[in-house]
């Protein structure tokens, strides 16, 4: 359908952050065809739609997250996650069934499509249902399951300072070899809106050898590498007990960088290694707010700036507020350099816009209001009591934009969220099935 976006301000999120004020943004079906102060010369829309008072941005893009974890909702809000991660976490995952995925990913990604997020990057167990989930919901994946270097029955056990990974070689091409499998199903799905990755959990569950064939399969077939990085100071302390170097300089070693890889939190990265990800095709992905949860860790952004790393955000699990999370990455980036002009709400914004989107390998197709890319988008409501500014348009939409305030969203032109309601899906089905799910679930763990 040809739509015509009228009188609305138009956040580019572009290179040159560009903005144009009481504009005219046209599609065409799923593209972008103009964006600009009039509607182009014989453009004739079937939809007009008058954007007067609000801003349009690009489709948010959360480059980190667990969809099917949303199931564990409320079981590690306040708990010490490294402790939990060894003890439970792998156990919980283990008794994870497809529908379980299933369900907890449609409930994620209906959150994730009401907070103006198009595009996720996901990791985790059954990622079939978790392209399923997208796939109804109406949003953009890229998806892969969780290769793991030992059998998920059989998971790590820590006694006192000593972490036994049980490595075993058999579950690892299991998961390897699954991984595969399912690229080969998915990838390209949905009209090209579902693309596959390899996902090696993490440093420290996999071993370098392991981490080697990963990425030698990655290269054969072409694909991104998507994982989580330094994240705890176990892991960090595992890989230089056992292979002497620190986390992203075994990456290095094992040729996990020379493909296009997204490095999930970074936390505990030694500023000699910052460097090795400054290349065209790596981003380290912030997730401000489970960090700051779990244990009030902060990765140094600020470092990763000066290297030229390219930056994307992440919610991780459990929450899909994007803009939520640029708020909260601009805030506490600012406390480690004690600076109230440090992190500029444009830049901020274009992490969880262009950043994402150049994260997942689509910065060609999305991330930002231009010309030829695809219709995703956002309309906020800027002219309510919550939102009224007299600031920039960039800091409007951080400072003062919420899920509740996101009038429509658009993916590929097609509509999936109108006046805060899912048009794709049943909200009602979803919740309800995820309540009942989510109480069998605490019902077998004896929790009340």
């Amino acid at each position: 359908m040809k739509r015509a976006f009228i009188h609305g301000t138009i956040l580019t999120c572009d290179a040159a952050f560009r903005i144009h004020r009481d504009a005219v943004l046209c599609t065409d079906g799923e593209t972008i065809i103009s964006v600009g102060a009039t509607m182009p010369s014989g453009f004739h829309p079937e939809e007009t739609i008058d954007c007067t008072g609000s801003i349009l941005l690009p489709g948010l893009v959360n480059a980190h997250v667990h969809l099917g974890e949303h199931l564990f909702r409320g079981w590690m809000d306040e708990t010490s996650f490294e402790g939990l991660f060894y003890s439970t976490l792998f156990r919980w995952e283990s008794q994870l069934s497809f529908d379980d995925v299933l369900c907890a990913s449609r409930c994620a990604a209906a959150e994730a499509a009401k907070a103006g997020v198009t595009a996720v990057a996901d990791l985790y167990h059954h990622p079939q249902a978790t392209a399923q989930a997208l796939i109804e919901t109406g949003l953009r994946g890229l998806v892969g399951g969780k290769i793991l270097g030992f059998a998920l029955q059989r998971p790590p056990r820590q006694a006192g300072g000593a972490i036994d990974y049980r490595f075993e070689w058999e579950a690892f091409r299991e998961h390897l070899d699954g991984a595969e499998a399912f690229a080969d199903q998915w990838h390209g799905a949905d009209a090209q809106r579902i693309t596959a990755a390899l996902c090696p959990h993490a440093t420290n569950t996999l071993t370098a050898d392991m981490l080697s064939q990963v990425a030698d399969r990655a290269g054969r077939l072409h694909l991104p590498i998507h994982m989580h990085l330094a994240q705890m100071a176990s892991e960090r302390e595992t890989v230089l007990e056992r292979d002497g170097i620190g986390c992203v300089a075994l990456l290095d070693r094992c040729g996990i960088l020379e493909q296009p890889f997204l490095g999930a939190h970074g936390i505990f990265v030694a500023p000699e290694e910052l460097y090795l990800l400054e290349r065209p095709t790596a981003t380290v992905v912030h997730n401000p707010i489970p960090n700051a949860k779990d244990a009030g860790l902060i990765a140094p952004m600020t470092g990763y700036q000066r290297a030229g790393v390219r930056i994307a955000l992440g919610t991780d699990a459990f929450r899909m507020d994007l803009l939520e999370t640029a708020r909260f990455a601009a805030c506490i980036q600012r406390t480690t350099v004690q600076s109230g002009t440090a992190f500029p709400a444009r830049e901020v914004l274009q992490w969880a816009t262009l950043g994402g989107a150049a994260a997942l390998g689509l910065d060609d197709r999305i991330g930002s209001l231009e010309p030829g890319k695809a219709a995703d988008l956002v309309v906020l409501k800027a002219d309510g009591v919550e939102s009224l500014s007299c600031g920039d348009p960039h800091t409007q939409a951080l400072y003062y934009g919420s899920p509740g305030l996101i009038q429509s969203v658009y993916v590929d032109g097609r509509l999936i969220v109108h006046n805060g309601q899912l048009q794709r899906v049943d909200e009602g089905d979803i919740r309800r099935d995820f309540a009942d799910r989510m109480t069998a679930r605490w019902s077998e763990e004896g929790r009340s």
